[in-house]
Formats: C-alpha cells, structure tokens, sequence
C-alpha cells in the first residue's frame, strides 16, 4: 500500500530542526534546561523533598548565575531575532537555485550544445604537436640521463692507490751561511703553512723592551748582570698584548741564562693548508717568487710542529722552495710548546754558526 500525503497541515517543525543544528539555538537550548534545573533544586529545597540542600551562599551564586544566564539568552533571542529572516532568505535563495539548476539540466538533454567541427580539429592538432614536442624533450633529457649516470659510474671506480711518496730528509745541521744571507721564517703546524712577518717582529720586540725599561729614544743596552731589567721585561710583554698579525710575543726571565723570547700563534692566524698551498695561485708561491727577485741572497727557514698533518705540509713547502732553487732549513718543534728563542744569553753556541740549509 503506498504511502499517502495527508492533505492537512501537519505541525511544522523547521524552525525548531533550525535550533537545534544551529549554533545558536544549541545556547538557548542550554540555557533552557540550566533554568528547568534551577527550578528544580529551588522547588525543591522550600517543600522538603528528597532533592539536594542548597546553602544560601550556594542559592545567592545560583540566582547571579540565572541573572547573567538570563540576560545571555535575552542578548541571543534577540540576535535570533535578527538573524532568523537572513537565515529564511538563504534556505529560499538555496531553493531557487537548486530548481535553476534543475531546469537547466533538462535544457541540456533536450538541447545539446552546438559543436564546431573545425575548433576542435584546430585545438586537437594543436595538442598533437605539443606532445610531439614533449616526447622529444623527453628523448633529450633522458640521453642527459645516460650521461651523466655514465660519468657518476665514471666517478665510482675504484682509484688505484698511489705509490708512497718517500722523500729523503736530512735532520738540522749547523752550516755557515753566506755573509749577508736574509732569513724568511715559516711555522708548519696545525696542518697550515704560516710566514712570519720578521721585520714586523723584530719592531714590535724592540719598542716592548724600550718601553718597559723606560730606555731613551736612541740605542740601549742590557745584559744577564742586570736582573731587575729583565723582569721588568718579561712583566710589561706578559702584561701587554704585543703581537704580529700572526704572533703574541712574550717574553721570560730565565734565571741565569738570559731573556727567552716566546712566539705563540694567534688563533686568528691566516694560514694556508696543504690544499692550498699546491695551488699555482697559493700564497706561499708568490712570496716566493717576490723574494727570489732579491739581490741579495735569502735562506728559508721552517719551524715544524710534530702534529696532525704539519710535516706533510712542510714536505710539500720544501718541494716547491726546491723547484725555485732557494736553499732551505728545518727545525723540529714539540707539538705542544710554543717556540722559544733566547735573545740575551741563552746557553752557549758554536761561535760564527747557524742553522744553515739542509
């Protein structure tokens, strides 16, 4: 039996379906069943059923809480109020449309739209050579592909290991050296190549010395016999921060023996490593040629710290100061001291020698 309309008007009930999935109805919803409850344990409390005790600090709360609960619903009442004809005319407006689209669905079954035959063969062959272009852009990066997978192969061979490279080094020997011969100082350590501004260094010791001991401008001179003044220099260098671009420069009274000057490297020192020195445009090359351009003659000498890769470097530094024929020496350094050198005493040395070239 098939189901039948009733031809009265039943209760309508939209505009309660409307409450209860609108955000708005839910609070005044809310707010209805808080009102019922309140009633509830109020009536309650006065007639002396089984219901909750209420205190009447807890009644005073509960009474400010219906008050602002109260004056809440009235404020969303009212913003219903003015909200329910737009929310009347939106369900219209989405009814009309809905029945529009409806009719211009039955539009298009009895009517089909127009087709023109000759766009869509132009548009089809325009798409026809845009694919042929993409599948020979396709060919092209995938020879790229090849390529450069045959050049990564390329870079995954095994290397065959070099041969060890020995080289015959002779250990410091005291030469003399060629009367007016100008020393060039390079520190290898810490797996850099280091040179040493002398000049720069023989000023700055020169001025800490005058103005510790207060000497006049002009020549001065002190010795082992005057103690006083060589405490008085190691103070004022151990004080102040007398340096080279490279070099903090200290100085240490040595008791009995004499003034023992002491290079540390700066940690700011610009260095060269064994990368860069085996470069055509390295540093440490083009000082080299500079000072080959001299008249007189020059002597090379490195100062070597037995750490990490520092003797590998000095080897490397020997090999290019031998290509340009310039003689060269070597001394060892302990890897954790700094280098020390006695500019007023010291212990005895062989008379008129030096650390000549290897």
């Amino acid at each position: 039996m098939a189901w039948r309309r009733s031809s009265e008007a039943g209760l309508n009930l939209d505009s309660l379906l409307d409450t209860m999935t609108n955000g708005v109805g839910i609070l005044i919803v809310v707010l209805c069943l808080t009102q019922v409850e309140f009633s509830r344990l109020v009536g309650g409390s006065r007639s002396g059923d089984h219901g909750p005790v209420v205190s009447t600090g807890e009644l005073s709360v509960l009474k400010d809480r219906l008050r602002e609960l109260e004056a809440a619903l009235r404020e969303l009442q009212e913003r219903w109020r003015l909200e329910e004809p737009r929310q009347n005319q939106r369900l219209v407006d989405m009814r009309h449309i809905g029945a529009v689209i409806a009719k211009l669905k039955e539009l298009l079954k009895e009517r089909p739209l127009p087709v023109d035959r000759e766009a869509v063969l132009k548009e089809t062959e325009k798409c026809k050579a845009e694919l042929e272009k993409l599948k020979k852009d396709i060919a092209q990066r995938q020879k790229e592909l090849l390529d450069l997978q045959e050049k990564l192969a390329a870079l995954h061979k095994p290397v065959e290991p070099l041969a060890p490279k020995f080289r015959e080094l002779g250990v410091p020997q005291f030469r003399k050296l060629p009367k007016g011969a100008t020393f060039f100082y390079y520190f290898c350590r810490g797996g850099r190549i280091f040179l040493i501004d002398n000049e720069d260094m023989g000023r700055k010791t020169v001025a800490g010395i005058r103005a510790a001991i207060g000497a006049p401008p002009g020549g001065f001179r002190f010795s082992t016999d005057e103690p006083d003044k060589l405490d008085l220099i190691a103070a004022h260098f151990e004080k102040q921060d007398i340096s080279t671009e490279s070099l903090r420069i200290k100085m240490v009274h040595v008791r009995g023996v004499g003034l023992m000057r002491i290079l540390q490297l700066r940690p700011e020192a610009k260095g060269e490593t064994l990368d860069q020195l085996i470069l055509p445009t390295s540093a440490y090359r083009a000082e080299l040629r500079r000072v080959k351009r001299s008249a007189d003659p020059i002597v090379v000498k490195f100062f070597v710290w037995g750490e990490n890769d520092s003797f590998r470097t000095y080897v490397e530094a020997r090999d290019i100061l031998d290509a340009q024929e310039i003689p060269g020496s070597w001394e060892p350094v302990d890897a954790t001291a700094d280098l020390k050198q006695f500019i007023v005493g010291g212990p005895p040395r062989r008379p008129e020698e030096e650390d000549g070239p290897d």
